[in-house]
């Protein structure tokens, strides 16, 4: 919702729609670049692909973010979890 606000404001402001169109795409380039390296890749996806100690280190550094405790017996076998799930 506020990026609607926004956008109608910038377009108040940039009224060339060829200029606001470009100011869009620009925006959303600088976005996806910025944002991209924070991004961790999927634990499911990383499972599929046969990376489960990886997705195991996702996992445990998501729970560390969110303050979430991990069990003493640590996460379970994830690739046994895999094939339940699929």
């Amino acid at each position: 919702m506020s990026g609607i606000c926004l956008m109608s404001g910038v377009a108040s402001i940039l009224t060339e729609w060829r200029v606001f169109s470009a100011f869009v795409v620009i925006s959303t380039l600088a976005y996806c670049g910025a944002s991209a390296p924070l991004l961790k890749e999927s634990p499911r996806w990383l499972l599929i692909s046969g990376n489960p100690e990886k997705a195991r280190e996702v996992l445990t550094s998501m729970a560390k973010e969110n303050r979430q405790d991990i069990p003493e017996d640590g996460l379970p076998p994830l690739v046994r979890l895999l094939y339940i799930y699929f």
